[in-house]
């Protein structure tokens, strides 16, 4: 078990740094969409509303520590 959980220290480092890579590149895209898709900001409108959520919830992903 040890051996095990030793020899997969870096597997799990290098998912770990590429999932928040991935994150953080959703996020990008997704602040772009909430910036640069029509419609008024804070107009209550569904898309707005999914997009909004959609941020928040990527940057907590990549605020939380495992």
């Amino acid at each position: 078990f040890i051996e095990r959980a030793c020899n997969s220290y870096y597997e799990t480092r290098e998912a770990l740094a590429t999932k928040d890579a991935t994150i953080a590149e959703l996020l990008r895209a997704l602040e772009e969409i909430a910036v640069h898709e029509p419609g008024p900001r804070n107009s209550g409108n569904l898309n707005d509303l999914i997009a909004v959520a959609a941020v928040s919830v990527a940057r907590a992903a990549l605020e939380r520590k495992p």
